[in-house]
């Protein structure tokens, strides 16, 4: 009876010490690791981590109390964290000896328990108020897709049957044209109804200016509930992107926060895409607000590692891991770097990136599915901040570049008893039309939105990247990477005008008509005059410049997502 009896005093020492451990971390790492978020605290989480800690506790203690300890020790290492690796010791030495001289130890666990139920911040309740006729709007941004990769566009593989449905639903912008090849100032566009040049957010400032107004902020002001869900790390506090919304949660903070639990940094520590939680969470965001709603989606899943979403095999492309991960290395070192592609990788990267445009799209259709439940009438809007190069110009992957497959992008509006479904539009419009047209479904003063004819001839640009360039010693991976390009989008022809680092410019005509690809460049005089001269005067407009650089943190997250080698 004694050996039993002390066999139960060594599990109850290990489940103490292990209990203990998850205590100690989830205050010491993970609720700081939340502060200045509006991340909320993820109970299944600590329950889960709990239950497992605590049992491998028991089980080891069973063995002997000090390879208990030494395993809560270990467990606490990784990560490099010093409030953990405190906690390990204490955890693994002190804890599970009080445990077996004080038998009443559920006392101390149940005191460390309700000193974490009050450092847990209290959350609002929502209240009733009165009865608002505006919708709700959802701006969702299908991040890294093209026009062309979509089955709404005609690509051969059904890539997006929920945005084919929502097109049928509503209006479809057949020729919408994003400002920029990347998610930044694509983002500032769509945030502000301005161009990136104007608002400051290019590869030469990477920080949005605190004089222009962003749509959240004209929303808040004008009553909305306002929640952003982000999965692109370029999106971060710092940017000045999210500025305005009332509620915002980025993927990586997530990530960030739950890898303060050291046992989670023993997993693999590259980021998943996210969508599937971020979604969770928007639309959980959505069902407690009693007013109406603004909530941004950002969702990661066809950008690049391709290989990291649920069905990357779902177009039959063999090795997803492997196929991403060339195309990752050719991204990092520039064109024939790796002799990249080989016979037949283009066509698995596609697939692959296929294959996370029908994941994303999934994901598109749980948010209308979720929408069409509520009772308050909605507004979803449906599109992408650039799109993605195999090769076709010589750019896998986008950054630079300004060609249909990273400009072109698919745009659906729907709006029950506001537009007409199976309205087609075939004038070339901007992204950045959808503030304008965000604030016209709220009832608000706007500028030229999607449906407004008034609207000025889209134009894309993209500055030197110096963030990349800096990296690389000033030398550039990729002719196109060191040159400041823009281009104008008219109805027949499109004009792109880049100059190189030697201050040279070269100027090109495209006629869309016979060309859509942009594959053969014309005279420029073929191209209408006022083409060229409202394109000039657009570059001729200042723009804030410096010599940016990244924090350390953001260079991690965006490294594994390719953009930095």
């Amino acid at each position: 009876m004694a050996t039993a009896d002390a066999i139960v005093k060594k599990i109850i020492a290990g489940i103490s010490g292990g209990t203990a451990l998850i205590g100690i971390q989830f205050s010491a790492s993970y609720l700081p690791a939340l502060a200045g978020t509006d991340v909320p605290i993820n109970f299944a989480l600590l329950v889960g981590l709990t239950i497992v800690v605590a049992t491998l506790g028991g089980l080891l203690s069973a063995i002997h109390p000090w390879v208990c300890g030494l395993a809560l020790v270990l467990l606490s290492v990784p990560g490099f964290s010093i409030p953990n690796i405190g906690a390990g010791l204490i955890c693994g030495t002190l804890v599970p000896v009080l445990a077996q001289r004080l038998r009443p130890s559920v006392v101390v666990l149940v005191l460390g328990l309700g000193h974490l139920a009050w450092r847990i911040p209290k959350q609002p309740v929502p209240t009733e108020t009165h009865e608002d006729p505006r919708p709700d709007i959802v701006l969702v941004v299908l991040d890294t897709v093209s026009a062309s990769r979509t089955s709404l566009h005609g690509f051969e593989l059904e890539t997006t049957p929920n945005l084919d449905a929502l097109a049928a639903a509503g209006a479809w912008f057949v020729r919408a044209q994003s400002p920029a090849p990347w998610t930044m100032p694509a983002h500032a566009a769509m945030f502000t109804g301005q161009d990136p040049r104007d608002v400051g957010v290019h590869h030469e400032h990477l920080t949005l200016s605190a004089t222009v107004p962003t749509t959240a902020e004209l929303l808040t002001d004008a009553g909305y509930q306002t929640g952003a869900f982000l999965a692109n790390p370029w999106l971060r506090r710092e940017s000045g992107l999210t500025r305005g919304f009332s509620h915002t949660e980025g993927l990586w903070e997530i990530i960030d926060a739950n890898r303060s639990f050291s046992i989670l940094n023993l997993v693999n520590a590259k980021p998943g895409k996210g969508g599937a939680a971020l979604v969770r969470r928007g639309l959980d965001f959505l069902r407690t607000q009693t007013q109406p709603s603004f909530v941004v989606f950002n969702l990661l899943e066809p950008h690049a590692p391709y290989h990291m979403t649920p069905n990357a095999q779902y177009f039959g492309a063999e090795n997803p891991a492997e196929v991403s991960a060339r195309v990752l290395a050719q991204q990092a070192l520039g064109p024939d770097a790796n002799s990249y592609p080989e016979t037949g990788e283009l066509e698995a990267a596609m697939r692959v990136h296929a294959a996370g445009i029908r994941d994303v799209d999934a994901l598109l259709g749980e948010i209308w599915h979720a929408l069409q439940a509520r009772s308050r009438a909605s507004v979803l809007i449906v599109t992408s901040d650039h799109g993605e190069g195999f090769g076709e110009h010589d750019i896998h992957g986008h950054i630079v570049g300004l060609w249909p497959e990273t400009l072109h992008v698919p745009l659906v509006v729907v709006a029950p008893g506001i537009i007409e479904p199976n309205t087609i539009i075939h004038e070339a419009v901007s992204t950045k039309q959808v503030h304008g047209t965000i604030l016209s479904m709220a009832s608000q003063p706007s500028g030229p939105g999607l449906f407004d004819p008034s609207g000025s001839r889209p134009i894309s640009e993209h500055f030197r990247p110096l963030v990349f360039l800096n990296r690389f010693g000033g030398r550039a991976r990729h002719p196109q990477f060191d040159v400041e390009a823009s281009k104008i989008h008219g109805e027949t022809h499109t004009l792109l005008v880049s100059k190189d680092a030697n201050n040279q410019a070269t100027w090109q005509c495209f006629d869309i008509r016979t060309d859509p690809m942009e594959r053969t460049p014309l005279p420029v005089t073929e191209c209408d005059r006022t083409l060229q001269t409202d394109l000039m005067a657009h570059r001729q407009r200042p723009t804030p410049r410096e010599n940016p650089s990244l924090p350390m943190h953001a260079q991690e997250q965006l490294r594994a997502l390719g953009y930095i080698e």
